[in-house]
């Protein structure tokens, strides 16, 4: 019910104020070397575990929204979840193209 919509938005909350303190710099900033491989390469694992972790939110905001729906209750809003969602595809997004220059680079690299 209503008292498990409200913990869902404030897990939702915890999520995300813990996803801006502690998601990976972009790359190009001082913060990340790039040429440091295992630095690169935990940001990749840890995006993956975020990922799985907002999969989870996104699955259960379902699971309630489902419920509330078969009691006949409004259907709930998790405001949190569309900017979350964006901000991480959008982190997500830039080490894929890095990933991807990275990997041209190798296969450059062995070719010559």
């Amino acid at each position: 019910g209503e008292e498990e919509v409200t913990e869902h938005n404030a897990s939702i909350d915890r999520f995300a104020d813990k996803w801006r303190a502690l998601k990976p710099a972009q790359p190009g900033s001082d913060a990340l070397n790039l040429s440091d491989a295992s630095a690169v390469s935990k940001v990749f694992e840890d995006l993956e575990g975020w990922q799985a972790q907002f999969e989870d939110l996104v699955a259960k905001g379902n699971q309630l929204a489902d419920s509330c729906a078969s009691f006949g209750m409004d259907k709930p809003t998790f405001d949190g979840v569309d900017p979350l969602k964006r901000d991480l595809d959008l982190t997500c997004g830039s080490f894929e193209l890095l990933k991807a220059y990275g990997d041209s680079l190798e296969l450059i690299a062995d070719k010559s």
